[in-house]
């Protein structure tokens, strides 16, 4: 199969792309925050965050649906410290989607830059990456 000339092949051209398409506030935030440790800043993904409707014809709020647990990796910290004082590397990058708990660390919002929802919390409250 022939890629297009505009997708990127490598998983860093994937990243890269994702951290590119989003909107030129939240890529200023991102480049003013910086997180300590071990810690990863998120951004909620929007595509789940709408109002459904049911069979019988009720309209649910996005506030009644179960929080998405989808989200865009913006910043990460330098690493874990391990007891010996040596620094384990995150093995998350900016630009990567993944699954996180269902609770994760602190949730902040900055209306002037997104409705979206940010969240900083431990790299290993994220569940899974999704490629």
């Amino acid at each position: 199969m022939k890629a297009e000339p505009n997708q990127p092949r490598t998983e860093a051209g994937i990243r890269e792309q994702t951290l590119r398409s989003l909107p030129r506030a939240i890529q200023e935030f991102a480049g003013q925050i910086t997180t300590i440790g071990d810690r990863v800043l998120l951004l909620r993904c929007e595509s789940t965050l709408t109002a459904w409707k049911s069979e019988a014809g009720l309209v649910a709020p996005d506030i009644a649906k179960e929080r998405p647990q989808e989200a865009i990796v913006l910043v990460v910290g330098d690493g874990r410290r391990l007891d010996n004082g040596e620094l384990v590397p995150l093995f998350l990058k900016p630009g990567d989607r993944v699954v996180h708990s269902k609770f994760p660390g602190l949730e902040i919002s900055f209306p002037a830059i997104s409705d979206t929802p940010f969240i900083i919390c431990r790299e290993d409250e994220c569940l899974a990456r999704i490629k």
